[in-house]
Formats: C-alpha cells, sequence, structure tokens
C-alpha cells in the first residue's frame, strides 16, 4: 500500500542559515531554562537541514574526493551547536560554547553556498518524540564506559536526521569532527555510496533514527564503512531505539542488529518517566501548568481509549503513527499533553492549535514547552460514537458544525500551492491501493473510472488549504452541548502523501467518514460557497475515491502491523473503506 510521503522541499540557504542566527538570538534573549533550551535545539535542526541540502547538493561521490569548504562550514556549525546544545542538557541550561557558535556562524556566511537547497523532513522530530538530546546522552555514556574514545572514533551520520544526530554524538563523544552518508534506492534496500579512507580511526560510530521496517539503511551505512577500513564489529550503532529492524529486515540486516554493539536512550529515558529532574516533561510543566499533581499517564498507541468509557476499546487506532500523549492529572481539571513537533514546526502548530480553540473548535491551549502542548482534558465528552443515539447531536447541528469548521479552515488556514501531493500522485496511490486492496475487479473498475475522467478535473487550478485530512466520527468529541475536533492540527503536515489539499478533500473526506448523501453534501457546498470558498462538484467527484482509497491503504496497513486485539476493529475500517470505493466507482 501507498500511504507514506518524504516531506521534500526547497529552501534558501541563506534563509536557513538566518534561522539558526534568530533562533540563537532568541535564546539569548531568554532567562535559563527549557523555553530557551528548546530555542537552541531549534537551531540545531535548522543547522543540521543546511547541512543535509548542502551535502545532498554536492553528492557523496564528490564528498568521498574532499570536503568542499560549504560542507565543511555547515559541519563545524552544526557540531558547535550540538556541542551547545548538550551543555544546556547537563548543566542546567545553561548556555556556553557561544563564541564557537558566532565563529561558525561568519564562516557559514563566508561560504559559497548553493541558492537553493532540497531539504528532507526530519520525521523522528516532527512526530515521533524523537530528542537529540538521547543521541548525545547516549554518546556521553559510551565515552565514559571507555567502549569509544572521540580521538579515536569516526562518527557517521545517515543524511536526513543523520546530520544533527551524528554531531549530538560527535559532541558526546568529543570527536573534532562528522561525516555524512545519504544511503539511496528502495526502502527496503538502501545503498551508499563510498566513504573516504580513515585509517586513523579503528571505530566508528554510525548514526540515525530507526530502524524501520528493514534496517537497510544501517545495513548499508556498516558496508560503505567496511569498505572504508573500519571492520563491522568496530562500528558502534546509534539508533533511536533498541527494537531491531521491523518486518521487512533482510537476513543481513537482523543479523547486524544481533552482532552489533548498540547505543541508545529512548524517549522514557530522556524525558519521560525514567529521566532526571529537570529533563522530565513533568519538570518543565509542573509550574507553569495551574494544580499540576501526581504522575503523567501514557495515552500513546491506543491507550486513550480507556479514558473514555465504555464501549472505547472498540474504536480503531492506528498505534504505529499516533503521536506521544499524556494525560496530568491536575486539580480544577486534568491537562492534556500532545507531542506537537520539535523546531519550528511545534511553534506553528501551536499557533495553529491557539487560532483553533480560539474559534471554539478545540480545547484551548495552555503553552508549548519544547515539543510538547498542553490542553485541558474535556472529562465529560466522549467520541461521537460512543454516544447512544438518542443523546447524539442532530443531523442538521452537525452539518452545521461540519460546515463552520471547514469554512473556517479554507478561509483562515491557507498553504502554500506547492504543499501537498499533486493529483498525478494521488491517482497514482488510489490504483495502486485499489488494486492491492480489491484485487482485479477494483483494478478493473478503477481503470474505468479513470478512463472516463473529465480533463477538466485534471486541469482545474487548485486552492490548498491546511485541510483536516482526518474527519472520522471518533475524532469528534461530544458533551451533550458542543462538538468539538480533537486532533485538529497536524494532519496537513504529516507523516504521510496527502499533505495540504483543496478544501474539496476535506468535503469528500467529510463525506464518506459520515455517510452524507447528495442533498446532504449539496448543502454543505452551498455553505462553504456562501462563506467564500469556491467548492467545485468536478474536484469533489476526483478526491471522493482517492480520499477512499487512502485510507484503504492506511487501515490495511495498520492492520498488517496490529496486534490481535486491534484487529477486529481495524478490518472494520478496511471493510468500510472498500466499500466506498466500490460505491464511487459504481
Amino acid at each position: 500500500m501507498i500511504v507514506y510521503g518524504d516531506g521534500r522541499r526547497k529552501e534558501r540557504s541563506g534563509a536557513k542559515l538566518a534561522r539558526v542566527c534568530i533562533g540563537l538570538r532568541r535564546a539569548r534573549a531568554l532567562p535559563p531554562g527549557i523555553v530557551r533550551h528548546a530555542r537552541l535545539v531549534e537551531a540545531l535542526i535548522e543547522a543540521g537541514e543546511l547541512l543535509q541540502g548542502v551535502a545532498d547538493a554536492v553528492g557523496d561521490e564528490a564528498l568521498s574526493q574532499g570536503v568542499p569548504p560549504g560542507v565543511a562550514s555547515a559541519t563545524q556549525l552544526t557540531l558547535a551547536l550540538a556541542r551547545c546544545c548538550l551543555h544546556s542538557w547537563c548543566y542546567g541550561f545553561a548556555l556556553a560554547h557561544e563564541d564557537a557558535v558566532e565563529d561558525a556562524v561568519r564562516d557559514c556566511a563566508r561560504q559559497p553556498l548553493p541558492a537553493w537547497i532540497t531539504v528532507h523532513r526530519c520525521e523522528g522530530y516532527a512526530f515521533y518524540g524523537l530528542y537529540p538530546e538521547g543521541h548525545g546522552m547516549a554518546a556521553l555514556q559510551v565515552r565514559e564506559s571507555g567502549a569509544l574514545s572521540g580521538e579515536r572514533t569516526r562518527v557517521v551520520g545517515l543524511r536526513s536526521i543523520g546530520t544533527s544526530l551524528a554531531a549530538m554524538v560527535a559532541a558526546g563523544l568529543r570527536a573534532p569532527g562528522f561525516e555524512t552518508l545519504r544511503p539511496q534506492g528502495h526502502p527496503f534496500d538502501r545503498q551508499a555510496g563510498a566513504l573516504p579512507p580513515a585509517g586513523w580511526a579503528p571505530d566508528a560510530a554510525l548514526v540515525d533514527e530507526g530502524p524501520g521496517l528493514s534496517g537497510s539503511s544501517f545495513l548499508a551505512g556498516v558496508e560503505a564503512l567496511r569498505r572504508a577500513g573500519v571492520p563491522s564489529p568496530r562500528v558502534h550503532l546509534f539508533p533511536s531505539h533498541g527494537h531491531g529492524p521491523g518486518p521487512a529486515a533482510s537476513p543481513p540486516a537482523r543479523q547486524l542488529w544481533r552482532e552489533q554493539p548498540v547505543h541508545y536512550l529512548g524517549f522514557d529515558d530522556v524525558a519521560g518517566a525514567a529521566a532526571m529532574p529537570p529533563h522530565r516533561v513533568l519538570d518543565w510543566v509542573r509550574d507553569p501548568l495551574p494544580g499540576v499533581r501526581g504522575d503523567m499517564v501514557a495515552l500513546s498507541g491506543g491507550a486513550w481509549r480507556a479514558w473514555h468509557g465504555e464501549g472505547a476499546e472498540a474504536l480503531p487506532a492506528q498505534v504505529h503513527m499516533e503521536r506521544l500523549k499524556f494525560l496530568l492529572p491536575a486539580d480544577g481539571g486534568d491537562w492534556l499533553l500532545r507531542f506537537a513537533g520539535l523546531g519550528r514546526g511545534s511553534r506553528l502548530a501551536c499557533a495553529r492549535r491557539h487560532l483553533l480553540a480560539r474559534h471554539g473548535f478545540c480545547p484551548p491551549v495552555e503553552g508549548l514547552w519544547h515539543g510538547f502542548t498542553a490542553e485541558r482534558w474535556l472529562a465529560h465528552a466522549r467520541p461521537l460514537p460512543l454516544w447512544p443515539s438518542a443523546q447524539q447531536p442532530t443531523r442538521g447541528l452537525l452539518l452545521e458544525r461540519l460546515a463552520d469548521y471547514l469554512a473556517f479552515r479554507g478561509t483562515r488556514l491557507p498553504a502554500p500551492a506547492t504543499a501537498g501531493a499533486t493529483r498525478e500522485v494521488l491517482l497514482d496511490m488510489a490504483g495502486h491501493n485499489i488494486a492491492k486492496g480489491l484485487g482485479d475487479e477494483g483494478a478493473r473498475a478503477w481503470q474505468a473510472w479513470r478512463g472516463a475522467l473529465p480533463a477538466a478535473a485534471l486541469a482545474m487550478p487548485l486552492r490548498r488549504v491546511l485541510t483536516d485530512n482526518r474527519l472520522h466520527a471518533w475524532e469528534w468529541l461530544w458533551d451533550g452541548r458542543t462538538l468539538r475536533k480533537t486532533d485538529a492540527v497536524d494532519h496537513a503536515v504529516a507523516h504521510d502523501l496527502v499533505g495540504s489539499q483543496p478544501l474539496e478533500w476535506d468535503v469528500a473526506g467529510a463525506t464518506v467518514e459520515f455517510g452524507l448523501d447528495a442533498g446532504e453534501r449539496h448543502w454543505l457546498m452551498g455553505r462553504l460557497r456562501a462563506a467564500g470558498m469556491a467548492v467545485q462538484s468536478t474536484l469533489l467527484a476526483l478526491y471522493l475515491p482517492l480520499y477512499a482509497a487512502f485510507q484503504l491503504g492506511a487501515f490495511t496497513m495498520a492492520l498488517q502491523a496490529a496486534p490481535d486485539a486491534e484487529k477486529a476493529a481495524l478490518a472494520r475500517e478496511v471493510r468500510r473503506y472498500g466499500q466506498w470505493v466500490r460505491r464511487v466507482l459504481g
């Protein structure tokens, strides 16, 4: 199934370097604490993305022959920031190494960097609660144990996210520098280019997030180091977790994770319950949030259902794609802590959440602390499917709320014209998912439908907005009086290929999720047009099967990876989306 996207974007090198400088300036203006530390990490992420883009523009073949000044200066800038971040984390959020960072910024500004670079989104920072401090602390522990010495260790990060993560490992090992490498090819069979020989380093540290489903990126990196003269047993792996590769791993990849020395600290060790003050999320929010008492309760991985009353266990949950969430008990009302991502993206997400909350579409938001937002837990609200039919909002009230919500997103949350998947990408995704999910019969129906597709549907200009992309009934909370949308911020920038789309995509989503008939759909489109959103019937007809096909793929993948207790609810959704595809395709 085709579900995921890689989140590439074009940025100016100068703008990237300017964001590093802005982050540093704002950090200096703040008092010691987690908010200032978060600004330093944001600058580190921006520098790592700059290095990734510049190194990709040069290419590994050229880098194996010698490091050009632009790459060298971006590497030193990222390393200087990593040392600053690690010192802040280890010493009560105190600033240090500022002069080295300033020197590195000036040196980078003097180099002939490419005007434009292609930046790959760092999924671990954006979605999965990966904190670069964990890699730095893991390396620090390894150095203190004597297993590795910075002077004798070659540090190699796998681009993309491996640029800033390798900088943190180099800082923890006190290594003089680090290199980066770009594994390429099929996600389950990555291959890496050449590294320059380095006889001076008998050991190596290979750094990335993951391993993912196959672990092939780490395998490719170990092979590249072996070709460069570092024997495989001397390569230490620095991943983001200790679970090893997933079900798509080859026998050599599985053997690699059995034999190599592996060093990591997960979220719980870095900022969760096992962390030491002042590093825990609980330490960050205890004083700013009123009435806090007790410890955080994990709500991720579908655990949120246990707090929504009887019958909630039957709600479907795509546990592998859920963000970190915690319930924090407090006098006067509990708090929901939600991971919004690290760096600039989290600040933008927090601003969107504030905007939606001010207009009553989601609970009020209290603040942002190094990736986590806090909002009031709606203790008396329940997901819409859990209410008895006699107590649910009327159909008219539901349609009014959908219309107000979609009109607000369409008018107040615009997106760049280049954001999100193109129609061609969505069509390819739908054809693949329908053939995989519905077999030959579905593939034939799809080909007939696509062959009859009017040319206007593919030529019509698009006005993209930050679409919700997830209008499922269980995402709406009802307390008997008010209907609010939960998790309303992040899905247009999620780890999938959809991204920001025209508002017709959400109208298609509302149609499928709430079973809108032709009359209801016509009324909803009329309300949106009256609010200034020119919803086009031709585009809606295009997006109906594409939306259903995407959800068919997403829930099929979730079903394949789910434990037995989750399978019944997910299988029900797979059948429902398959029926919608058949209905729309005729």
